[in-house]
């Protein structure tokens, strides 16, 4: 009879970070960057969307078109934000570049990834989960 108990490892108890690349951290994280290249995609298009709308309809569709442009730039505001996460940065600075608009994402690009980043999205993972069993 076998033993499907599932071990989770806190990543303090681990000698190396190499030890904790199982199949579901790999999907885990190239879900996440799938998300947050569909989160700039999407955000990038609303906003200017936006101004395509006030420049072909006038000012007749002004409410529409910033609410759009809001929800847009929130939606770009996160990605970037996820963005920076993955390179192994604050979400903080993603947060700020995405103020810059195309500057700040071709900046976000720009910068190296650090060398741990692995480890901060594994800390990441584990935080919000070990927030979740708290909350219940």
């Amino acid at each position: 009879m076998k033993n499907n108990k599932k071990i989770t490892r806190h990543p303090e108890d681990l000698d190396s970070v190499e030890e904790f690349f199982t199949p579901m951290f790999i999907d885990k994280y190239h879900e996440f960057r799938r998300k947050t290249k569909i989160l700039i995609f999407v955000g990038f298009i609303l906003k200017y969307l936006a101004v395509v709308i006030i420049w072909v309809f006038g000012s007749s569709f002004e409410i529409v078109s910033i609410l759009i442009c809001l929800v847009g730039f929130w939606i770009y505001f996160n990605g970037c934000a996820s963005f920076a996460k993955l390179k192994g940065y604050r979400r903080f600075i993603g947060g700020i570049l995405a103020f810059c608009d195309v500057l700040g994402l071709i900046i976000l690009f720009i910068l190296p990834d650090k060398p741990n980043k692995h480890e901060i999205f594994i800390k990441d993972l584990f935080n919000a989960s070990d927030e979740g069993k708290n909350n219940l």
